[in-house]
């Protein structure tokens, strides 16, 4: 603060007084906390881009210039779903706004530009009135900037700080039915009369409000909302953020009515919501009925209890949050609705969240344990939104993370509340760290503080690095800082200070700051000289993350190093990279092994230092020992050759002494370190011998998501898949006798949903009793086939083996049917992957003329799904390079199965046959020219894989 005060006095500029106020927020007004944040700029100062530097900011080139600010919103819509009612046109809304807003100009203006995209406005009833005088204000002009979405109202008369005005906007707006955002159709088949049901929604975040009303839509500019919603009586009924408080007939038209909805509490506008559907619901009472928590979905899914769930998980995590953050929730009501078409996963909307359907419907009997663990951590992530990122939001798209990452970060302690049988804490290492490392080492990687501008800009930043490494990057600080020290950040000091504002990561930073000083923490827990901000912001700055080297000097003293990893790490450094970090460093080992709640660093590896030693005198380097337990600092850990051994020796011995997390992160790192070619692939796979006395779901997680790559490029090779069998079955085959291959009727939690992708890749290397297991279950099956006694979260490898065993002659024939016979997505999904696993060559030959037939709705799901049966990829590749040049399938579904294939082509006879083909027939094949191009380069980036890393991995496996 004291560098924006020197900043005020050394100029007077417009712009510069203006960017103050954005950061400091310190404009107080009693009515309308969005009013502390903007005032009136021009960008005339001629330091417009070193400030902007300074602060890390966007441009504002597409931020309002604002003269007003609106304190209130009174929306008034009618969604039109059917046809046959007179002046309403079907799949448009009718609809009106009017906007209070308030004169923050320091000089007198008669300018006010909002927002709208693709709305029709009725200009001629337009209207502007003064609220103090009600004399309206003449309009001198209407007009629109396009590239922006601006709409530019001037009057004829100047208006002065301070005054308040009213704008009433009549308009239009055409529903869409091909995207998911804004306000949109969607629809359903009902199944009791297999007709279309249709609905309207909508979904704002992060600039698609201006699709749906004129609006300031950013998201900074708060205020309340008074919504009314027209609906058809009888046949549907609708829901906004608030409780309807009465309902009153249309006068115009008969059979309407309106619902009014109470004013919402001060909120951005990208969370208003509005729905008009006929959704049943299930619903939980809490506080003795004052308030309530309900789940909407389809009737006949409600009507099996696929809402309860929902409801109640949703009531748990809402009062354990209420308790958490010291604060009650803000609304009487939190409604949950599943959505048959959505953008995203889930929306957290104030009160009215809305979801993918399969993120929120559970039907016991039929849906999955990991669904219901799926559910139960979206659940989480929204509800933990209706504090961070409601009553505090991102100052602006850039500071997206600050909502995003802290959502991501609490569902973990909202699921450990509900699902504990799902051990949640270990599974942060995967959900977490390991997804985000994945998409932040890539190219479309960014810094965390990004730097969105554009709507487009804005919306791409909703990703792994603003939702995962954010995170990570929270799960961090609570490591170096302590739990409690942590929590007193963000919740006692944050949330209370910035609760209904909006916030940068400065304003973080300097709370969690804030409560290190409370506890008198600093020289404890932070590098001397420095402070949570100077740390912090250097991850957030900065994408990428660190490898860290650890390096034996002698018995008790380590080198421990830092440089940027890199994909590949042959790659020159960037001469301009300079990337460097803080990093917190604690290390355990066989004398003073990790424990859940200790995570202070033994040391700090500062920014500017690239290494530095370490000794300790209980420090035994003949012993092992390892950095970053955990995985609580976001980085990488490779260890020198003795070092590594070490660990490996300990796995085999006593696995248990290493942490899980520790275990799940080290398999990940080494895999990943191995493929960037920091050490060799023959270490990382070294580091897999223990597995047969593994059963952590978070380290088989790991180990499987490099491993199955592996496996799907063997399936081309049959020496080198038959190695990849005699090595890794036998571990998979341990795993599983600790776990058990069979399924109990009763079992619940981390061990159901470990099975699945354990039985995934044994049965694929036809595991016998595996094999054992799915003829006895389908043969029952076929005894009945009206009882499945398959269990709904093994259905998919088992279905598969049974398929593929040629002692079962019937089950091809019998999935086929059952497939005819389903009446919902999913079994008809499980059933035609199913149906190509077999082995058998005419019934692939009969599939693959049934997908251009009667099944020509499924036919690229067949097709990708025929093309990863290594049995199956000749006949398949001959089938679509036959009917593609008479025109039986398309060359889009030419092109889809291309791509499929090139990933398990790896001889220079495939790509060179490929090329001819392509060659050959470049005028039929030129509308998928870039897809082919691209699956050319894929074949070979294969051919190039098992140069590198292929034929040394089989090598390897044969000897071992």
């Amino acid at each position: 603060m004291e560098l924006l005060a020197k900043l005020f006095e050394k100029s007077k500029s417009p712009f510069l007084v203006t960017l103050i106020f954005l950061i400091s927020g310190s404009i107080s007004s009693s009515n309308n906390a969005s009013t502390d944040y903007y005032k009136k700029f021009t960008l005339s100062s001629n330091n417009f881009k070193e400030i902007l530097s300074y602060f890390h900011l966007p441009s504002v080139q597409y931020r309002l210039n604002l003269t007003v600010i609106p304190l209130s919103y009174s929306i008034r819509m009618r969604p039109v779903l059917d046809d046959g009612f007179p002046d309403l046109e079907r799949f448009t809304a009718t609809s009106e706004v009017t906007i209070n807003v308030e004169s923050i100009t320091n000089e007198s203006s008669n300018l006010i530009v909002m927002h709208q995209r693709n709305l029709t406005i009725y200009q001629d009833r337009v209207t502007i009135t003064n609220l103090e005088t009600g004399q309206n204000i003449r309009i001198a002009s209407q007009s629109f900037q396009t590239d922006k979405d601006f709409y530019i109202i001037e009057l004829e008369e100047s208006f002065q700080l301070g005054d308040r005005l009213q704008i009433f906007i009549p308009y239009l707006v055409s529903m869409s039915q091909t995207e998911n955002v804004g306000i949109y159709v969607g629809h359903y088949i009902d199944p009791s009369t297999n007709e279309t049901r249709y609905l309207s929604t909508t979904k704002l975040e992060p600039y698609h409000a201006r699709k749906v009303f004129p609006l300031f839509n950013e998201p900074s500019l708060k205020a309340t909302f008074n919504i009314t919603i027209g609906r058809l009586d009888g046949k549907y009924h609708s829901l906004s953020n608030m409780e309807i408080t009465h309902i009153e007939p249309d006068q115009e038209h008969t059979g309407w009515v309106w619902d009014h909805y109470e004013e919402t509490v001060l909120m951005s506008p990208y969370l208003v919501c509005m729905i008009v559907s006929d959704f049943g619901n299930q619903t939980v009472q809490i506080d003795n009925g004052n308030r309530t928590v309900s789940t909407w979905a389809l009737r006949h899914d409600i009507e099996q209890n696929g809402g309860l769930f929902g409801a109640e998980t949703g009531a748990r995590i809402l009062k354990y949050f209420e308790n958490k953050f010291k604060m009650d929730y803000a609304l009487r009501k939190l409604d949950a609705v599943g959505l048959p078409q959505f953008a995203s996963g889930a929306m957290e909307n104030f009160g009215l969240v809305t979801y993918r359907y399969a993120y929120l419907v559970w039907i016991p009997g039929e849906n999955t344990e990991a669904e219901r663990r799926k559910i139960a951590q979206v659940l989480a992530h929204e509800i933990a939104h209706q504090w961070y990122g409601n009553i505090v939001t991102c100052a602006w798209w850039s500071e997206i993370w600050l909502n995003e990452g802290f959502a991501r970060y609490l569902q973990f302690w909202g699921m450990k509340e509900v699902i504990p049988e799902f051990a949640t804490d270990e599974a942060i290492v995967n959900d977490v760290t390991q997804l985000a490392m994945v998409f932040d080492q890539g190219p479309l990687t960014h810094p965390v503080k990004n730097s969105a501008e554009s709507p487009e800009e804005s919306a791409a930043v909703f990703d792994r690095v603003s939702y995962e490494k954010a995170a990570s990057l929270l799960k961090m600080m609570e490591g170096f800082l302590t739990r409690p020290i942590f929590e007193a950040g963000f919740i006692d000091v944050y949330l209370q200070r910035m609760k209904w504002k909006s916030a940068y990561q400065d304003d973080l930073f300097e709370a969690v700051q804030d409560a290190v000083e409370l506890y008198n923490a600093s020289s404890e827990l932070l590098p001397a000289g420095t402070s949570v901000k100077e740390i912090m912001t250097e991850w957030t700055l900065t994408s990428g993350y660190p490898l860290v080297r650890v390096d034996s000097i002698n018995q008790q003293t380590i080198a421990i190093s830092q440089e940027r990893f890199m994909l590949n790490s042959k790659m020159v450094h960037d001469n301009d990279d300079e990337s460097s970090w803080w990093i917190p460093v604690k290390v355990v080992s066989e004398d003073r092994p990790s424990t859940w709640d200790d995570k202070l660093p033994d040391l700090w590896l500062p920014n500017n230092v690239s290494s530095l030693i370490f000794s300790r005198t209980d420090l035994d380097t003949s012993k092992w020992l390892m950095i970053n337990p955990d995985a609580t600092g976001y980085y990488r850990v490779l260890y020198d050759p003795k070092l590594t051994a070490l660990i490996g020796e300990q796995l085999l011995t006593n696995h248990f002494a290493i942490s899980s997390s520790s275990r799940s992160q080290l398999l990940d790192d080494y895999f990943s370190l191995a493929f960037a070619q920091y050490t060799s692939i023959e270490t990382a796979l070294g580091m897999t011998r223990y597995l047969g006395k593994e059963s952590g779901s978070n380290v088989w997680t790991a180990v499987l998501t490099h491993l199955k790559p592996i496996l799907s490029r063997f399936t081309q090779n049959s020496a080198a898949l038959d190695a990849f069998k005699n090595y890794f079955l036998p571990r998979l085959e341990g795993a599983l006798s600790i776990i058990g291959v069979r399924q109990l009727e009763v079992e619940r939690g981390i061990n159901v949903t470990l099975r699945p992708q354990l039985l995934d890749m044994a049965c694929q290397l036809n595991m016998q009793a595996c094999v054992i297991y799915a003829n006895e279950l389908v043969s029952e099956w076929e005894r009945n086939p009206g009882n499945n006694p398959v269990p709904v979260d093994i259905r998919a490898p088992i279905y598969c083996t049974a398929v593929a065993e040629p002692s079962n002659e019937n089950a091809w024939s019998f999935m086929l049917e059952r497939f005819y016979e389903a009446t919902t997505d999913t079994p008809k999904t499980q059933l035609l992957n199913a149906l190509a696993c077999s082995k058998n060559l005419t019934n692939l030959a009969r599939f693959l003329e049934l997908s251009i037939n009667d099944l020509n709705q499924y036919t690229t799901q067949i097709l990708t799904r025929v093309a990863m049966n290594s049995e199956a990829r000749s006949l398949l590749y001959d089938f679509i390079r036959s009917n593609v040049l008479t025109a039986r399938i398309t060359p889009a579904h030419f092109a889809d199965t291309i791509s499929t294939l090139s990933g398990y082509w790896h001889m220079p006879e495939n790509l060179e046959e490929l090329q001819l083909f392509i060659a050959s027939n470049g005028d039929l094949l030129e509308p998928v020219k870039s897809s082919l191009d691209s699956s050319l380069g894929n074949t070979q980036a294969t051919i190039n894989w098992w140069n590198l890393f292929g034929n040394r991995i089989s090598d390897w496996l044969i000897i071992n």
